[in-house]
């Protein structure tokens, strides 16, 4: 799912959330060397399944005081039928400070965990990241 600076594979469910007017696609799990990967989109002006340009997204590595993070707003974002995964284009995440000049590129599909009404959940992985 995406390369560069901090290569990982998304594999596993992840928590979705519909609110008044954003979808929410956010999980963590463990990554290589003991880190913690983030994993964190919103899609702004959500008004239910479809394509949408302008979505933000965060990945996060953080491994014992050390935290890398890369960041876009924006995405081109497709939310699937029934709000059970979202498919990401491919994109270019920037290193926030105080990281350097590396970036992340990544594309693929996250799942959707099944939920209580206005909450579902997407997909994680397994490959280490950062």
């Amino acid at each position: 799912m995406a390369s560069g600076a901090c290569p990982f594979r998304q594999e596993g469910a992840m928590e979705c959330t519909n609110t008044t007017d954003d979808f929410i696609v956010q999980g963590t799990r463990p990554a290589a060397g003991e880190a913690t990967l983030l994993i964190y989109v919103n899609v702004e002006r959500y008004h239910g399944p479809d394509s949408y340009d302008g979505a933000e997204m965060l990945v996060g590595v953080q491994q014992g005081e050390q935290n890398f993070r890369w960041f876009s707003d924006a995405l081109h974002v497709t939310v699937g039928p029934g709000e059970k995964f979202v498919e990401l284009a491919p994109a270019r995440l920037q290193a926030l400070p105080p990281g350097d000049e590396t970036e992340i590129t990544l594309a693929g599909t996250l799942w959707c965990r099944p939920g209580a009404q206005d909450t579902s959940t997407a997909a994680a992985g397994e490959a280490g990241g950062g």
